[in-house]
């Protein structure tokens, strides 16, 4: 009986935050642009670059998720995803840095021009009609999951609350989400390729001033050194390393 009471209390918070959500849906319940069995989800690590090959032959057999800022490659119009998924407040935020601010308007450009069905699925902290508005095009539909990240251990309850459709594992990296996704659209098989888990090792601390450096290295370009800021703080000076551990 407590262990079902501590169940109850814990779930207050994220039924309350389903509740909320407006404008979204289960992902239970979500038409998703299925066309194949299988499904290959693509990251943007660097390690993509020695899957193409792998990639391309087996473009024809799995439909393609790719997350975040992978339209501003080539591959994205060879390849011709079925899915685009973003989760990351940065994507929205009216108090995005200048930076992160040009980096999503060129991806929002690039799928202004995609040509073939596409669909993208974002978290349920997004602001949806923010995103139409920047992404008009009648080639993409897009759809707001309804569900919420559920931090509990995993035992048989949470695989039971999964199984609604209304929470997820903890969204702590957008390939997580994308992953929850596939699962929920009936894909018999998913892989994963360029997850590479290489943030912490990007990261340089300024010894003088502790604000945090990162080089953003994908498998489409390899970046300059750029300050990390806390993404709902147009005008913080740079990300701590306190506040990054938190």
């Amino acid at each position: 009986m407590i262990e079902y009471l501590k169940l109850l209390f814990f779930l207050v918070s994220p039924v309350r935050s389903v509740l909320s959500v407006k404008d979204g849906t289960s992902l239970n319940h979500i038409p998703y642009n299925r066309n194949r069995d299988k499904c290959l989800i693509l990251g943007n690590g660097p390690s993509l670059k020695e899957d193409l090959p792998d990639i391309m032959r087996k473009r024809d057999k799995y439909d393609i998720m790719c997350v975040n800022h992978f339209p501003v490659s080539d591959l994205f119009f060879d390849i011709q995803p079925e899915y685009f998924i973003i989760t990351d407040l940065a994507w929205w935020s009216s108090k995005v840095n200048d930076t992160d601010r040009k980096k999503r308007d060129l991806v929002f450009d690039k799928l202004r021009d995609v040509t073939w069905p596409m669909q993208v699925l974002v978290s349920a902290n997004s602001d949806l009609v923010f995103i139409k508005s920047k992404i008009n095009n009648v080639n993409i539909r897009i759809d707001k999951s309804k569900s919420t990240g559920l931090f509990r251990p995993f035992d048989y309850r949470a695989f039971r609350l999964y199984d609604t459709g209304y929470f997820t594992p903890p969204v702590v990296n957008v390939l997580i989400f994308a992953i929850f996704c596939a699962i929920k659209a009936g894909y018999s098989k998913i892989e994963v390729y360029g997850a590479d888990l290489s943030y912490l090792f990007l990261v340089d601390v300024d010894q003088s001033s502790n604000v945090l450096y990162i080089k953003n290295e994908h498998f489409y370009a390899s970046g300059e050194k750029e300050i990390m800021y806390e993404t709902a703080k147009k005008d913080s000076s740079g990300l701590k390393m306190s506040t990054f551990l938190q």
